[in-house]
C-alpha cells in the first residue's frame, strides 16, 4: 500500500517540511519526481531516489506569516508513473487556522499513537481530548486508572501519552472541561453554588450532570478555573474546550434571582485565559456555542476560534452559510469559526451515501471560510454529541475525505483569507451584472437541484465555489446520493484589466491547479471574461488573479 503524506499537521515558520512516501518496499530504487505548488504556480521541483520506507524528502523551512503548499510525488516505475499528492500549511501562528479534530479513548487498549498520527495526515492541528476526565468537578485524577462519570474507564499515562503524540505531530491538545457541570456528591456538598429552575427545582443535563452557576460571585467559577488549570499544568494540556449544553440560557441562582448566562460567559472566557496565560507557553481555548448561541457575545473574547455545534432548526446549506458568515462579522474576521456539524447519516444510513453527505458538507463550510470538527481517532467520524459513539470510516472513503482535507489545507490562503469579500447576494443574479452564470441553474445559497455559488472577491482577486446539489436536497444532515455531474458552467464576469490567471481546482480531480482558457472582449458595461467549466463533480473553486 502506498500512502504520502508530511510527517506533520501543520509546520511553524522556519522548521523543515518533511514528506514521507510510504510504499512497503515495493519502489525502492525508482526514481521520483516531486513538484510544490503554491496556489497555482509551481515553486519547486526536485529529483528524488527512492531508497528506504518511508522515502523521507525533507524541505528547506519555509520563511512566511502564513502559506499554503500542494505536493505531487511523480514515481516512475516499469509499469508507468504513480501520482500522489498531499498538501501542507506553514505559520507563525499556531493553530491557524485551526483545524480540529477529536479524541474519545483513553483506556489501556488505546495505547498507541497510530490515532493521532492518522489525524495528522488530515492536517488535524489541534485535537479536542473529550470525556478524558475523572469528574466534572475534579478533572484530574488522584490515580491513574479511573472510571469517568459515564461509566468508561480511563488511564491518564493513556492520555498524556496521546498528549505528547499530538506535540510531536504538530498538534495542539486542548482538555475537554464543561463549564458548569458537576457530579451529584458535589452539588449536594456545594447547592447554593447550583442554578435552578423557575420551580426551584435543580438544573440537570440527562440527570447526570447538575448545573452550577458560572456567574463571577458564585465560588463555582474560581472552582472550575482552578481545575482547568490544573489540567494544563498537571496533564501537559495545550489548553480548555471550554464545554456548555445550550441550557439553561437563564436560570435562578440559589437565592432565586434570576442569571442571565450570556451576560457572565464573556468574563468567564477572559478570566480562564487569564488564568492560563504563562510565559512561553501558546495557550488554546475555544468555547462551544451550543446551536449557535451565545456568538454575538462572545465573539470577541480571547478565545482562538469561533466553535459553534450546529443543531436544529439550523438543519439547511444555507442555515451553514449563514451561521458562518454571521460569526465571522461578530469577530471581525480575526478567529477561526469552526462548526461541529454531526452527520448522523454514518450511524444511520449507507456508507456510500454518508461520504457524500460529508464531503458536501466540508465543501459547504469550506467554501464559506470556515472549517468541521467531524473527524477524529483513527479514521473516525462524529455522528452525534456523545464523541465516544463514533463510527468508522471505510478505507476507500477515508481516502477521498482526505483528498478533501489535503485541498482545504493547500488552497486555505484562499479559503480562510479575511480580505475576500462574500458579494454572493449582491453582485449576481437580478439586476446585479458583476457576475453572470448562464443557461445553468444556480443558487446563492444552496437550494437543492442548483450549483450553489459562493462568491468572494478582493480588488485583485475573485473566486467562485461551485457546489453540485443537482439531484441531492439542501438538509445538511441527510445521506446524499452522488450529485449529478453538470458540464460546460458558463460565466461572464466584470473586471477592470485583463487577469493575470484563471485556473480552477477540485478535490474531486487531485486538487491541481488548472488553467482555463477565457475570452477577454468589452461590452456596454466594461470588459467582460468569459469563462466555461466543462465538469463539475461535487466542489469546485474558479479563482481570476488580476495582480
Amino acid at each position: 500500500m502506498m500512502d504520502f503524506y508530511p510527517n506533520k499537521a501543520q509546520y511553524r515558520s522556519g522548521e523543515p517540511v518533511q514528506l514521507l512516501f510510504e510504499h512497503d518496499g515495493c519502489y525502492t530504487g525508482c526514481e521520483a519526481e516531486l513538484r510544490i505548488y503554491h496556489l497555482n504556480q509551481e515553486i519547486t521541483q526536485l529529483t528524488v531516489i527512492v531508497e528506504t520506507d518511508p522515502c523521507v524528502v525533507t524541505l528547506s523551512p519555509f520563511d512566511t506569516q502564513y502559506s499554503a503548499y500542494g505536493a505531487q510525488l511523480a514515481v516512475t516505475t516499469t509499469d508507468g508513473v504513480v501520482f500522489l499528492t498531499t498538501a501542507f500549511d506553514v505559520t507563525k501562528t499556531p493553530g491557524y487556522p485551526i483545524r480540529y479534530g477529536f479524541l474519545s479513548d483513553f483506556d489501556e487498549k488505546s495505547r498507541g499513537v497510530d490515532d493521532v498520527e492518522t489525524m495528522a495526515k488530515y492536517h488535524i492541528n489541534a485535537v479536542q481530548f473529550y470525556d478524558w476526565s475523572w469528574r466534572h468537578d475534579k478533572l484530574v485524577a488522584d490515580t491513574t486508572e479511573y472510571t469517568d462519570m459515564m461509566g468508561r474507564s480511563v488511564n491518564l499515562s493513556v492520555v498524556k501519552e496521546k498528549i505528547s503524540a499530538c506535540h510531536q505531530y504538530g498538534m495542539a491538545a486542548l482538555g475537554y472541561g464543561a463549564v458548569y457541570a458537576a457530579s451529584l456528591p458535589f452539588y449536594q456538598k456545594h447547592p447554593e453554588w447550583g442554578l435552578y429552575s423557575t420551580t426551584r427545582d435543580p438544573l440537570t443535563f440527562i440527570d447526570i450532570f447538575y448545573i452550577m452557576n458560572i456567574a463571577a460571585d458564585c465560588p463555582w467559577r474560581e472552582h472550575i478555573i482552578t481545575q482547568y488549570t490544573q489540567a494544563v499544568c498537571k496533564v501537559g494540556f495545550d489548553g480548555i474546550h471550554m464545554d456548555t449544553y445550550g441550557f439553561p440560557k437563564t436560570a435562578l441562582n440559589f437565592e432565586g434571582k434570576p442569571v442571565r448566562l450570556a451576560e457572565h460567559f464573556v468574563s468567564l472566557i477572559e478570566d480562564t485565559r487569564h488564568a492560563l496565560e504563562s510565559p512561553g507557553k501558546d495557550i488554546f481555548l475555544i468555547f462551544n456555542n451550543v446551536g449557535n448561541w451565545p456568538v454575538h457575545s462572545v465573539a470577541r473574547t480571547p478565545q482562538d476560534a469561533i466553535y459553534i455545534e450546529v443543531w436544529e432548526p439550523y438543519s439547511r446549506y444555507a442555515h451553514l452559510r449563514q451561521i458562518i458568515l454571521e460569526a465571522k462579522r461578530s469577530c471581525q474576521n480575526q478567529k477561526t469559526v469552526v462548526l461541529a456539524a454531526y452527520l448522523a447519516p454514518f450511524r444511520e444510513d449507507t456508507p456510500e451515501r454518508s461520504v457524500n453527505a460529508a464531503r458536501l458538507l466540508l465543501a459547504a463550510t469550506a467554501a464559506n471560510g470556515a472549517t468541521n470538527l467531524l473527524l477524529g481517532e483513527k479514521n473516525a467520524v462524529l455522528t452525534q454529541g456523545y464523541y465516544v459513539d463514533h463510527s468508522i470510516l471505510e478505507d476507500a472513503h477515508a481516502v477521498l475525505l482526505r483528498h478533501y482535507y489535503d485541498f482545504i489545507v493547500r488552497y486555505g490562503e484562499l479559503l480562510f483569507d479575511p480580505i475576500l469579500e462574500d458579494v454572493s447576494f449582491t453582485h449576481i443574479g437580478g439586476d446585479n451584472v458583476e457576475y453572470q452564470c448562464i443557461d445553468c441553474s444556480w443558487s446563492p445559497d444552496g437550494q437543492p437541484d442548483t450549483i450553489w455559488l459562493t462568491i468572494r472577491e478582493s480588488i485583485d482577486c475573485k473566486t467562485i465555489h461551485m457546489i453540485n446539489l443537482h439531484g441531492v436536497d439542501d438538509a445538511w444532515n441527510n445521506g446524499k446520493a452522488n450529485p449529478t455531474p453538470c458540464h460546460d458552467i458558463h460565466f461572464r464576469i466584470l473586471v477592470d484589466r485583463e487577469p493575470t490567471s484563471v485556473w480552477t481546482a477540485s478535490p474531486d480531480d487531485g486538487g491541481k491547479a488548472i488553467p482555463v482558457s477565457y475570452v477577454f472582449e468589452k461590452s456596454k458595461r466594461g470588459f467582460v471574461v468569459s469563462i466555461t467549466i466543462d465538469t463539475l463533480d461535487c466542489w469546485r473553486m474558479l479563482t481570476v488573479t488580476l495582480v
